[in-house]
């Protein structure tokens, strides 16, 4: 547009030497001038210096020196920003201001760039796009978590950085204060083979008790969310209590999430919880992540069970195998295969291979599929006795949502921060248990039944001795089915079959003698059934898990347990984690022992419609007085106000 011939000036040498032997520099050499132009059309404003600059270089970042910094950011992820600044300032356009936001943005871009490429050398034009006084799109930082190779780089950036942040040792120093302050606290850290750390896990004493309680199902996943400056992602393995509640038995912050990792975290509980034993374990919920290699690595392949998480596997891993057009096809059938009888995996496999027909790899996913039923199929998992009628991990990411509830949706915590917030809220659940268990125990103490007999005798020690979970859910369901069974016993064999139909029913039940019911629900959770009751005519908790028993009766049953350990004590000694007024332990005075109570959580309930209302026999019905009476029963007969 602007055509300056600028500022001219023309000359040429004096006694000039063009031979190569005898020249010296240009600088030492007269000059002549041979013609000037003074002349300038262009003016002095902004528009025409910027075009000076662009036509001498001035407007590009010098190459060379932006891989010097991506180099140093590889080797020192968390360089001081007061060395920082001056080289992007010597290295950028000067028009280019290097204040707090753009350094912000700078690093997020440069890891970013790290992490997808590793080793190689910017081009202009990612070297244009790192120093871009753009603000940072989301669609900036997507991750393809497939790629190994994006997985190594990150997981060497991770080490890196925390190797340099010191308050990866504050954290250390932290927890061994917690430690000895803390009796029955404990925790574990991984180092690499250059001796940097790449995971802290800690146990609490709760913890212990829970996972020796109900540490034959555990649910594992991560949660990738960033509340540490470092980057570190979270795993909590967590199980199911009394009160189907969610609990943590472990928590953990490491480099990645990876095989390696789980397979260490529940090496590590057992390495702090000696009285625990693999072999306990019968189920481990995941999702894709994780193989059946983890059962190899812990050596539990002949008594534990892999299973995939129902959510992953339907609409994550699934569409992605199949593709989405044959995935539509046969979302119907893969569903049935995850939830459905042994009949409907059968139909529901033949009929889904015939659209694979045409496509050899989509054919070889889906057997695959039907060749691993421990993994993926439904009624695999209704035949392990306390499977809880579960389908994945779940469980993992209510505790994932309670950490966001009480953490908040993000921080750049350091490393002692983000674990000494992570032990408070494990603080205030613990307190929220206990209160809710005290208030349990004060009802169960006043409660009188109305029923009479075997009957009454039942339901009170029902109501003393199981948590309120198995009270509501177990006991009271079971005893009002029971009542609209009959059975026979016809030599090592008893049939149990519903009142006014004939023994042969498609809803009879066949129990061998010394055996237990074969029912979905005892065998999901562990307990006397309705068929086993309508023989037994009483309670009998003996044929409870011991999961289902409250805390003080669990406690009783294993005084020599509690006598092994330090009591649980809800208040951790801890500068960093203050306790709130309103969450005082209650003033009910209880016993201080190793095993917290069944009770609420902040995690919501697997079953949302169940009522957190206390029910018993007495409020069950009309309002009416109704007289109860089987003549084939004669111990049972019973009468009680409703």
């Amino acid at each position: 547009v602007y055509k300056c011939p600028l500022f001219i000036i023309r000359y040429s040498f004096v006694a000039y030497c063009k031979y190569t032997t005898l020249k010296k520099p240009d600088i030492f050499y007269r000059v002549k001038i041979t013609h000037v132009n003074f002349v300038h059309t262009c003016q002095m404003t902004t528009i025409f210096h910027r075009q000076a600059v662009q036509k001498a270089g001035g407007l590009q970042p010098d190459l060379n020196g932006l891989n010097d910094i991506m180099s140093l950011l590889r080797e020192k992820p968390m360089l001081q920003s007061d060395v920082l600044r001056p080289l992007l300032a010597k290295y950028l356009p000067f028009y280019i201001a290097t204040d707090s936001q753009f350094i912000v943005n700078f690093r997020l871009r440069a890891q970013h760039w790290l992490v997808n490429n590793g080793d190689k050398e910017l081009t202009m034009e990612e070297a244009r796009r790192l120093s871009s006084k753009r603000s940072v799109a989301a669609e900036e930082f997507v991750l393809n978590e497939d790629n190994p190779m994006l997985r190594q780089n990150l997981t060497s950036l991770l080490r890196k950085v925390m190797q340099e942040d010191s308050s990866t040792w504050d954290a250390l120093r932290f927890l061994d204060q917690m430690k000895d302050s803390n009796p029955g606290f404990d925790y574990r850290v991984k180092y690499d083979k250059f001796g940097r750390p790449e995971a802290l896990c800690w146990m609490l004493p709760e913890m212990r008790s829970d996972l020796l309680r109900f540490g034959n199902c555990l649910f594992l996943d991560s949660q990738k969310r960033q509340y540490n400056s470092v980057g570190w992602p979270y795993i909590g393995p967590v199980v199911k209590d009394s009160e189907m509640q969610v609990r943590c038995v472990a928590e953990c912050i490491c480099v990645e999430e990876s095989h390696r990792m789980y397979v260490w975290i529940v090496l590590m509980m057992v390495d702090m919880e000696r009285r625990y034993c693999l072999s306990a374990l019968i189920l481990i919920f995941g999702d894709q992540g994780l193989s059946n290699k983890i059962l190899v690595d812990l050596k539990i392949t002949t008594t534990c069970t892999l299973r995939s998480d129902y959510h992953h596997s339907k609409h994550e891993v699934f569409p992605n195998t199949f593709g989405p057009h044959l995935f539509s096809k046969i979302s119907g059938y893969l569903d049935r295969l995850l939830l459905g009888s042994k009949e409907e995996w059968e139909l529901s496999y033949q009929t889904a291979k015939t659209f694979l027909l045409q496509d050899a790899e989509k054919f070889a996913a889906l057997e695959r599929i039907y060749n691993n039923p421990s993994l993926f199929a439904g009624w695999y998992l209704r035949k392990i006795v306390g499977n809880l009628f579960l389908n994945g991990s779940a469980p993992a990411e209510q505790n994932h949502s309670s950490v966001v509830a009480r953490l908040g949706a993000g921080a750049s915590w350091s490393v002692v921060e983000h674990v000494s917030k992570l032990l408070e809220r494990q603080t205030v659940l613990t307190n929220k248990r206990r209160t809710k268990d005290s208030h349990a125990y004060v009802a169960s103490l006043q409660y009188k039944s109305r029923l009479t007999f075997q009957a009454g005798d039942d339901d009170e020690s029902a109501k003393k001795k199981l948590s309120q979970y198995a009270y509501d859910k177990l006991w009271l369901v079971e005893y009002k089915s029971s009542e609209r069974l009959q059975f026979a016993v016809h030599d090592d064999v008893t049939i149990v079959w519903p009142n006014g139909k004939p023994q042969t029913c498609d809803e009879h039940i066949l129990i061998s003698t010394g055996q237990r019911c074969t029912c979905q629900r005892r065998i999901a959770f562990d307990h006397q059934c309705r068929h086993e009751l309508c023989i037994d005519g009483k309670l009998d908790l003996a044929k409870y898990s011991t999961r289902w028993l409250n805390r003080r009766t669990y406690n009783a049953t294993v005084e020599d347990l509690n006598a092994e350990m330090p009591p649980a004590n809800s208040q951790l000694v801890n500068s960093l984690v203050p306790v709130h007024p309103h969450e005082q332990t209650p003033a009910v005075e209880e016993e201080s022992t190793l095993f917290g109570n069944a009770s609420c959580d902040e995690t919501r309930q697997s079953d949302n419609g169940d009522s957190d209302e206390d029910v018993t026999l007495s409020n069950l019905g009309t309002l009416n007085m109704i007289r109860y009476h089987f003549n084939s029963f004669p111990r049972r007969q019973l009468t009680w106000f409703v």
